[in-house]
């Protein structure tokens, strides 16, 4: 019998209507929350009849809101994350919607034909210009190899920028707040200007035109709150420090409380994503932003060390065979990250494995959040340490040496 080719390896084509008005009808019921209230500015007429559609990345809903404000005059073909194809049924559906498959932070010569299949072929193209979300509500950081690919493209490019997009679902959170989501869509550059700009100017303008941080951004709309019944629930996936007694991994979240079971140390997450102190305890951090930052600031330094070494006893995951799910357990071993590189050394499919990724390779993690991180390299590589939450650490600091390596992405 003649084995089928997985979605992600076919050819990308232009969304079918069909497909995409069902696509659309079902955004709106199960992800556009009525409680969320959403503005766009935009004159869809001034928007060129074909573009390259570039947003920032604060939360996982974003690439929805775009595709449904700007339908039905403009129709997306958005580079999405290849890991959503490995089930089978969501993948054809994804690629009839015009979804191009992509593994993240690693060159993907297969995507770049399909974008210019698609291009060629007279469609739109989609790009979350940050690659990943954020873990705390503020551009991370955008490739410069983006501007290298605008440019082959060769077509205008138009920026969507939203804010209040992570308050209103941070990667981390259980649920979607009620709130508000603000943002803009116009022209950056017309196929000219980009023609004559250098990859420099290219870059330099699209990082300020995506930049966002909504922390600054709600100091500045007092009228404007996120309300949720489980206002800090997830925020032991980013936050493993406790600022108070020093211990990793002993944080937990309740409702609107997020709190040490070590020490007792206590704080409450507010509507505006403040930190408020609970019984007498200081205030270390007024937000998440500043503590998360605080905590790769740390790890920041410990590389600087030579010898850094992170190690966990992992399960490892590869890709579903039957495409029923995404993953399947296939091994165990132990995931070493230092400055040679991210090693597993263990079982794959009852085999001795050894997989080494050079730092120069390691642009980011994917990060499944309060679970385990992902390699894409040919064969996609999940890793879920024994203590899930060490996962997060292996994040910042694949990322961080990632940089100091030079890694591209």
């Amino acid at each position: 019998m003649k084995q089928r080719t997985p979605p992600d390896r076919q050819p990308a084509i232009l969304p079918r209507p069909f497909a995409l008005n069902f696509f659309r009808n079902a955004i709106r019921f199960f992800y556009i929350n009525p409680r969320v209230k959403r503005k766009l500015d935009c004159d869809r007429k001034k928007l060129p009849p074909q573009f390259v559609l570039l947003c920032n990345h604060p939360s996982g809903l974003d690439n929805l809101y775009a595709v449904d404000w700007l339908l039905p005059e403009h129709k997306l073909n958005f580079i999405s994350n290849r890991y959503y194809f490995f089930k089978t049924a969501l993948g054809r559906m994804l690629r009839k919607v015009g979804c191009i498959p992509k593994s993240l932070f690693t060159g993907d010569i297969e995507s770049v034909k399909n974008c210019l299949r698609i291009a060629k072929a007279g469609g739109n193209i989609g790009i979350m210009a940050d690659v990943r979300l954020s873990m705390y509500g503020q551009t991370e950081d955008v490739p410069d190899t983006t501007a290298r690919f605008l440019k082959k493209l060769g077509l205008p490019v138009v920026v969507m920028h939203f804010d209040g997009s992570y308050m209103t679902k941070p990667k981390w959170a259980k649920d979607i707040r009620k709130g508000m989501i603000l943002a803009k869509c116009y022209e950056l550059f017309d196929s000219a200007s980009l023609a004559a700009a250098t990859d420099e100017e290219v870059t330099s303008k699209m990082r300020e035109a995506l930049y966002y941080d909504d922390f600054e951004w709600i100091k500045k709309h007092p009228e404007i709150t996120f309300k949720s019944k489980k206002m800090a629930e997830g925020l032991e996936n980013i936050l493993y420090k406790c600022p108070h007694c020093g211990k990793e991994f002993c944080l937990k979240s309740k409702k609107d409380r997020f709190f040490c079971t070590s020490c007792g140390y206590e704080v409450r997450l507010n509507p505006r994503y403040a930190f408020l102190p609970q019984r007498g305890f200081p205030l270390y951090f007024e937000n998440l932003r500043d503590w998360f930052k605080a905590q790769k600031a740390e790890i920041a330094l410990a590389i600087t060390d030579s010898d850094f070494c992170l190690s966990s006893p992992v399960l490892l995951k590869k890709r579903s065979k039957d495409g029923k799910t995404f993953l399947r357990e296939a091994g165990r071993g132990t995931c070493t990250l230092s400055h040679g590189g991210l090693v597993y050394e263990g079982s794959a499919d009852g085999e001795n494995l050894r997989l080494e990724f050079k730092p120069s390779e390691l642009y980011a993690l994917s990060y499944l959040t309060g679970k385990g991180f992902q390699h894409f390299s040919g064969t996609d590589y999940c890793f879920m340490p024994d203590e899930p939450l060490l996962s997060i650490k292996f994040y910042i600091a694949a990322e961080l040496l990632g940089k100091m390596h030079g890694a591209k992405g």
